[in-house]
Formats: structure tokens, C-alpha cells, sequence
């Protein structure tokens, strides 16, 4: 067996309801703008990780190409294409991306050193290898395209690959994923959306 109950609404309620209508545009620029608050602080978290992050170090060969410093992403520092290129956009009132816009529909690589990437090892990578370690033996081989550009960072040091290297491994390191994990941002945008819907509430109820 149900119940049925009947309420009636008081022509307050009725006020009310016209006035939250007539409002919708002021909580929408007021939500907006909250949001894009929430977005600029994930990116600033988003740096802090990138800068103050722990992850695994890097390889020598790493360590090498980037100037003798194994500390993982440390060329992707205040000015570097990495870091400039955390961002964040506003995707509906109460929603917000933040990250990195993949630019290259083929390959993100932004994404490989956020997730981690097991690369297939290909002919052509052996081959650049072992013509990079045979210019240590014969100084005299003139190397040209990526193999010139490499040997330029490092000269010297190179070795082929082995038989059994059949891929390499890219490390995760999760530099907008810790900024969730840690709690900081869901906090703020908890925070930062309260007070944008109070403060419209109280503006609603100033005018009745």
C-alpha cells in the first residue's frame, strides 16, 4: 500500500524558482570563473610536482644526453616545452581539464612520460646504435641526420644493443596524476565552488 502526500507550494517558492531562472546567467560566470581558478592551481600543483617530484632516476644514457643530471624530468623546468606546456581549460560550470592539449594526433609523447612506455627496439635503433659506437673506433666515419645530433650531445660512450634488448622502457612518472592522488586540488575546487555558489545564493536572497 502508498501514500500520497500533496504539498502546496506558497507563492514564495514560486518567486523563488522565477528568480533562480532569471539568474542562470550569473551562476554560469560565476561557476566559469571558479573553475578557471581550479585550473590555474592545478597547474602551479602540476609544476611543484614536475620540480619537487619523486621518481625513479635516470638511466646513464639519459643522464648523458641531458647534461650529467639524473634527476628525472629536470629538463622539463621553468622555460623548458614540458612545463610550458601544462595548461588547463574550462570544460562545462563545474568542470575542468588539466594537463597537457596532445598536439600530435600520431604520437604524445607528454602522455609516454606521464604513463610510462615500453618502446618496440626496431632495426633502424640498432642500427643507429651501432654506427654511434663505431664512430668511437673510427673517428673518421661521418655521421649526418639524428645520428650527428646525438653524437654531438655524447660524444662517445655509445654501445651497440644488445641481442636480447628487444625494447626500451620508459619509466612512469605521473606528474598530473600524483596532483589528483595527493587530494590538494579536489580540496581547493571543493572549496573554490562553495564559495562561488554562496556567494550567488546570498546575492538571490538580497534581492527578494
Amino acid at each position: 500500500m502508498a501514500s500520497r502526500i500533496k504539498i502546496k507550494l506558497s507563492k514564495n517558492w514560486s518567486k523563488l524558482d522565477k528568480k533562480l531562472l532569471s539568474s542562470r546567467k550569473d551562476l554560469r560566470r560565476h561557476l566559469i570563473r571558479a573553475s578557471g581558478l581550479i585550473g590555474k592551481k592545478g597547474e602551479a600543483l602540476a609544476r611543484k610536482e614536475i620540480t619537487e617530484g619523486k621518481y625513479e632516476p635516470n638511466r646513464p644514457l639519459t643522464v648523458a644526453l641531458k647534461g650529467g643530471r639524473n634527476e628525472p624530468l629536470i629538463g622539463d623546468r621553468p622555460g623548458a616545452p614540458l612545463f610550458k606546456a601544462i595548461t588547463s581549460k574550462v570544460v562545462e560550470e563545474m568542470a575542468v581539464f588539466i594537463g597537457i592539449l596532445q598536439t600530435n594526433k600520431e604520437y604524445n609523447i607528454a602522455r609516454a612520460i606521464h604513463d610510462g612506455k615500453t618502446i618496440k627496439v626496431t632495426k633502424k635503433m640498432r642500427n643507429l646504435f651501432y654506427i654511434l659506437w663505431l664512430k668511437e673506433q673510427r673517428p673518421s666515419i661521418e655521421l649526418t641526420g639524428r645520428a650527428a645530433e646525438l653524437w654531438d650531445k655524447m660524444p662517445g660512450g655509445w654501445l651497440p644493443l644488445k641481442k636480447s634488448t628487444n625494447a626500451i622502457i620508459i619509466p612512469s612518472r605521473p606528474f598530473i596524476g600524483n596532483v589528483w592522488e595527493k587530494g590538494n586540488i579536489q580540496a581547493y575546487a571543493k572549496k573554490i565552488w562553495d564559495e562561488a555558489l554562496a556567494y550567488i545564493f546570498k546575492e538571490i536572497a538580497n534581492e527578494n
